[in-house]
């Protein structure tokens, strides 16, 4: 709530007498002989509307009349609350603002960035360093310069970092080029409160963004996140060889929500940590099937199993003698 002035100048006036239609928010100013004003506290939309100033000029009543139009910031009101469905499910999202004039509302999805990262250059050593307490990584955005780049939504940034590292008093910096394939940015999807997502794909999810507009004030957001469910999808398996009497590592990804729990086999018996050379460690995408010291009887063909409540995944690789 704010408050308003209504201004009116008057020329050959003969007497003051000036009338306005007053409430007790109203309050008459008297700027000058020639000039007057109210001002209108704690605004509401209902004080919109027609307002008559009557005043008296050369023996004559005259009035003039004032339009007051009360505008009203964009607010959402309501939202969709954040939801879980299972991919190929249809899903429905509504947005429901107000304000004067009546304000525009738009749905956007937030695309995150997904990236690849390589090195640069050796680690360079810088003798006779100070003791650092507060040794990190330092990273420096600059983006990449293409031809298409000003036409393409999907523009290239790089990402320069150095991590920094103290052995025996020299520093040591490692670098690092990341190339972000697509940066965070908005995806247009739909103007009005609603927005229909048809067969919803496991690249659709994440967060969306209704926004909503009339010019009054900054924009108000709200967000909305879905998560969509799929199957175990393993993504990362190679044949790898070993040595004998050295350590080695079988690796299996699997991509899936819920997160997948892992299962290894060899020669389609499940293997379980009895073996104090052989152990394994799932982590939140992928499991580690770890040799300490390899064996005659460790090479041969293993099987990976992953599974969610949605379905299974598996695939197999081979540990063979180098």
């Amino acid at each position: 709530m704010g408050h308003c002035q209504i201004k009116y100048t008057v020329s050959n006036l003969n007497k003051i007498e000036l009338l306005w239609s007053l409430d007790s928010r109203v309050t008459l100013i008297n700027n000058n002989k020639s000039e007057f004003s109210i001002q209108i506290d704690r605004v509401t939309v209902y004080d919109e509307g027609p307002y008559t100033c009557s005043f008296q000029a050369r023996d004559e009543p005259r009035t003039a009349h004032v339009y007051l139009i009360v505008q009203v910031p964009a607010k959402i009101i309501n939202i969709s609350k954040d939801i879980s469905v299972n991919e190929g499910s249809n899903v429905n999202l509504f947005c429901l603002a107000i304000g004067r004039p009546e304000p525009t509302v738009t749905w956007r999805h937030l695309k995150y960035l997904s990236f690849t990262m390589s090195h640069l250059l050796q680690p360079i050593a810088i003798p006779h360093v100070l003791h650092q307490e507060n040794i990190g990584v330092l990273c420096i955005f600059t983006k990449i310069n293409t031809d298409s780049e000003e036409k393409s939504m999907n523009k290239k940034l790089c990402l320069f970092c150095f991590k920094l590292e103290q052995r025996r008093g020299d520093l040591v910096v490692h670098n690092y080029f990341v190339i972000f394939k697509s940066f965070f940015r908005y995806g247009l999807l739909s103007e009005g409160e609603f927005l229909d997502i048809t067969e919803i794909k496991r690249q659709q999810a994440e967060e969306y963004e209704c926004i909503t507009n009339n010019g009054v004030s900054a924009p108000d957001t709200r967000k909305v996140r879905i998560t969509v469910n799929y199957p175990p999808v393993i993504t990362d398996v190679k044949n790898m060889p070993a040595q004998l009497g050295k350590a080695a590592i079988l690796r299996c990804e699997a991509m899936s929500v819920p997160t997948a729990s892992f299962e290894w086999y060899k020669d389609e018996k499940r293997l379980v940590e009895h073996d104090s050379n052989v152990k394994i460690q799932n982590e939140k995408t992928r499991s580690l099937l770890m040799f300490t010291n390899v064996t005659a009887k460790h090479f041969g063909n293993y099987t990976c199993f992953a599974s969610n409540r949605l379905g299974s995944s598996n695939s197999s690789m081979l540990l063979y003698s180098e």
